[in-house]
């Protein structure tokens, strides 16, 4: 079912379950997939009301196929108008054509960790772990079985993913360890923290003195360590830049043996990457360089997913070519 053009009333109708009339008592009783094409005025589509009622219906399996830039019948410039049609049909195309991953192991980590200082100190980063789940969201919508270990997050995760919480970048590792040998691709998006403290202190440090000083020791590399263990995995790692974004992410992805980094710029100004609803990322692979442009998370993780599905394809066709 497509519903085209979607307003900010029944979207949030739709998040709350309501069934006053013909469409609405039909989507509740649809047991099929629904896409959503949502329309309506800037101020409107940014309002926390709106966000938060999107974010229900993603994550309750409803696809949000985004909305489109520019000047509005009202004069107003920004995000709300529709998507046009051409690009609904191919989202939807996209989203419901067989995939390669269908039936395969996916395994996801996402969010940030904590190491903790003391009992009330921790080091950590901006992650909110909402391009993980969306990754994960649409790999199982393609068909995929996907775990997902995520670190400390407000998101929801869909109920349709087997979920493992943890805190640390030990208890990290531990859970991949746990869960990796039995997986098809492993995709890395959480921020895993770089360094950790060398000693943790059972009593909160006092504001004494003008400074602080605490060793920090780097931490393992958990995505290196798994792509150099089970070569046969198709390995993807995420990385967040700051500058030379392609330079960056083609070193990581030679150092670590991977099959593709999704790398983005992080940037707090332009309102992409942590904590943010949207994002924009460029993947690479040994033979390949792919810009996505700025979209919504939970959009741009179909056409993610949909590459990895084309990239682990061509690798498991010529393993099995070559065995």
């Amino acid at each position: 079912m497509l519903i085209a053009p979607c307003t900010p009333n029944f979207i949030n109708k739709l998040a709350n379950g309501h069934g006053d009339d013909i469409l609405s008592l039909i989507c509740l009783a649809f047991d099929k997939k629904i896409y959503v094409a949502p329309a309506m005025n800037p101020k409107m589509w940014e309002n926390k009301i709106t966000q938060d009622s999107i974010n229900k219906l993603s994550n309750a399996g409803i696809e949000m196929l985004g909305t489109g830039y520019g000047t509005h019948a009202c004069g107003e410039v920004g995000y709300g108008r529709m998507i046009d049609p051409k690009m609904i049909l191919e989202k939807i195309t996209a989203s419901s054509k067989i995939s390669h991953i269908t039936g395969k192991k996916i395994l996801i980590t996402a969010g940030p960790t904590r190491e903790p200082i003391d009992p009330v100190r921790f080091i950590s980063n901006y992650s909110s772990g909402k391009m993980g789940i969306a990754i994960a969201n649409a790999a199982a919508l393609m068909g995929a079985n996907v775990d997902l270990i995520i670190g400390p997050t407000n998101e929801i995760v869909p109920k349709k993913i087997n979920v493992s919480k943890i805190e640390t970048s030990q208890q990290m590792n531990d859970e991949v360890e746990s869960k990796i040998a039995a997986t098809d691709i492993y995709i890395s998006t959480a921020a895993i923290s770089d360094y950790t403290p060398v000693n943790y202190s059972q009593t909160k440090y006092k504001k004494k003195k003008e400074t602080l000083q605490i060793e920090f020791k780097r931490g393992q590399d958990i995505l290196k360590k798994i792509s150099q263990t089970y070569p046969h995995i198709f390995c993807v790692g995420f990385a967040a830049e700051t500058d030379e974004l392609i330079k960056n992410a083609q070193t990581k992805l030679e150092k670590k043996n991977l099959d593709m980094i999704v790398a983005n710029i992080a940037n707090h100004d332009l309102g992409l990457g942590f904590e943010s609803d949207y994002n924009e990322v460029t993947i690479v692979t040994g033979d390949n360089i792919r810009n996505f442009p700025e979209e919504r998370k939970t959009d741009l993780a179909f056409k993610i997913v949909d590459f990895i599905s084309e990239e682990y394809f061509k690798k498991s066709s010529f393993q099995r070519k070559n065995a």
